[in-house]
């Protein structure tokens, strides 16, 4: 595929997506999530984000056999979600509009923990996974779980910590992803104390 195709398949994703972003914003928010690259398998993350990321992504640890024999697969699953989340995020506008507020009630609800935002690029956005399916409401109980975080973590991180199933988290007998959990009725307790170790770094 052409440099030339590829930049078309994404202006037409795009467009037929409805999301009112440029592919400048796709390629901001990216840079953003997966850090500025120093080589091909290199994540600009703290060691302490690396060691979150590695146990909350469902990745393998660097440096075991594991790794070795499943890491580029894992490389490529975990770009692909970075750019999907990417593109399925929402300006204070579109969330807005989604939840029936004005923009100024969801940067405000950004300021006091009960919605999740990152900038890039100057621009403030709003990840997909903290809203229902249909984004016309928030994720039962998320902003018990934001409070446990520790300031100023990594993005990828939040988002690896919430689209991850954890063992502590059980649902018919599967282990379910914390958004998964908060979507089906589970106490965002059980979600807050994990995110918790999360925030110390544990």
């Amino acid at each position: 595929m052409t440099s030339a195709t590829t930049e078309l398949t994404l202006q037409h994703y795009l467009a037929d997506s409805g999301v009112a972003w440029s592919e400048h914003d796709v390629v901001a928010s990216m840079e953003l999530l997966i850090g500025a690259r120093r080589g091909a398998a290199t994540v600009a993350l703290s060691e302490a984000e690396q060691q979150l990321w590695n146990r909350y992504s469902g990745t393998p640890v660097a440096g075991t056999p594991e790794s070795v024999e499943l890491g580029r697969l894992a490389d490529r699953r975990s770009l692909t979600e970075v750019a999907v989340a990417s593109v399925v995020a929402l300006t204070a506008e579109q969330v807005a509009d989604q939840l029936g507020l004005r923009a100024s009630t969801i940067r405000h609800y950004r300021a006091e923990g009960k919605l999740y935002g990152f900038v890039a690029d100057g621009k403030t956005r709003f990840p997909g996974w903290q809203f229902v399916n249909d984004l016309t409401a928030v994720v039962p109980g998320l902003a018990t779980v934001l409070g446990a975080f520790e300031p100023g973590l990594h993005p990828r991180s939040v988002m690896g910590f919430f689209q991850t199933p954890q063992s502590e988290l059980v649902i018919g007998g599967v282990a379910v992803s914390p958004r998964d959990w908060l979507l089906d009725g589970g106490d965002p307790e059980e979600v807050r104390v994990l995110a918790a170790e999360v925030g110390r770094g544990l």
